[in-house]
């Protein structure tokens, strides 16, 4: 029960980066955007599946995080 919440979670704390409050709040808020705005217009499947991939491509470009710290 659950794991598809945790798996949110533990993918907000990596997006905004770990030890950062403000990071995972904006990292909350664009997972939760996503999660919510996404299925409007495809399925719900579409919606955690494009905000996996954005949490990917952020770590591609920033590896530490939208704040993370060096």
């Amino acid at each position: 029960m659950g794991g598809s919440v945790l798996m949110k979670g533990i993918a907000v704390i990596i997006l905004g980066g770990l030890g950062s409050v403000p990071g995972a709040v904006v990292g909350g808020l664009i997972i939760g955007l996503i999660d919510g705005i996404v299925p409007v217009f495809t399925t719900s499947y579409m919606g955690s599946l494009i905000g996996f991939a954005i949490v990917i491509l952020i770590l591609l470009v920033r590896p530490r995080g939208i704040w993370g710290h060096e």
